[in-house]
């Protein structure tokens, strides 16, 4: 766990110290000069890129900054929230391959949804910093978008919208996991288990579904290991070819049946002291 986190925050302090930033939720009425206005005062431009280009109809833009110095995007990333004519910008560091800008097929996968409102949610330490959660929709109609460009770039299902009034600490662990279905009526919770373990490191794992129709949830440690999740489906465990999907709730802990269970996680996931089963 320690050499996890240690890799996790090595990446984090890498896309930190890029002089690239990506900027999403500009208001289709901006123009590139207000955004060089705006961003030219924190320190030397190299270059610009807005997407799509002036002219064209879009009701969101995605703009990309690489500065002369990596401290100025450092600088530029506390305008983070910041309201910019009607929109909150989306500021955010990028790390790519010979510090090029990407392309426009990225700023598809990464552009803000409609109506997007200035409440972007907080993410812990450990949360891919691309992966964003925020409160979209109309007034009434609001709900909690998140955005992974990795699950759109595999073409993996987008997750699937949570109601607005969802518990900021609930909103990752439901994001972290998956429902998977058409199991083997005959498979352990232990098994299953077993199965998603050796392909990413498991936190817990509860069975659901009917004695005919089982199905489990499967919470990961880290939210990248959805992924891989979705790259097992179609197969086969035990007589049956498994189905992976977006979970639309975090799986419920006791205290109580996780004191019971400590020995038997620990047996089959040794390295970690951390992961949790309950059957049901």
């Amino acid at each position: 766990l320690g050499e996890r986190k240690e890799k996790c925050s090595f990446k984090m302090a890498m896309a930190l110290r890029s002089p690239i930033i990506q900027i999403t939720n500009i208001s289709p009425s901006c123009s590139l000069e207000q955004i060089r206005m705006l961003f030219g005062n924190i320190g030397v431009i190299e270059e610009l890129v807005v997407y799509p280009p002036e002219g064209d109809d879009c009701p969101s833009k995605v703009c990309f900054i690489k500065f002369a110095d990596a401290i100025n995007a450092e600088v530029a990333l506390h305008l983070h929230n910041t309201m910019f004519l009607d929109r909150a910008l989306i500021i955010l560091p990028v790390v790519t391959e010979g510090g090029t800008i990407p392309d426009e097929k990225y700023a598809e996968l990464v552009r803000a949804p409609l109506h997007t409102s200035a409440g972007i949610h907080p993410r812990s330490a450990l949360w891919p910093l691309d992966v964003i959660s925020m409160v979209v929709g109309r007034p009434g109609e609001q709900v909690i978008q998140t955005i992974d460009p990795q699950l759109s770039s595999m073409g993996f299902p987008a997750y699937p919208p949570l109601p607005a009034a969802t518990d900021c600490n609930r909103i990752e662990e439901i994001r972290r996991t998956v429902l998977v279905t058409n199991l083997d009526p005959k498979l352990t919770c232990e098994q299953v288990l077993e199965f998603f373990n050796n392909h990413a490191e498991v936190k817990c794992v509860r069975m659901a579904g009917s004695d005919d129709e089982r199905a489990a949830y499967v919470e990961f440690t880290e939210q990248a290991s959805v992924v891989k999740a979705f790259g097992l489906m179609g197969t086969k465990l035990g007589d049956r070819q498994i189905m992976v999907q977006h979970s639309n709730c975090a799986i419920i802990k006791p205290n109580s049946s996780l004191a019971g269970l400590e020995d038997t996680i620990k047996k089959a996931n040794p390295r970690s002291a951390n992961v949790s089963t309950s059957g049901g």
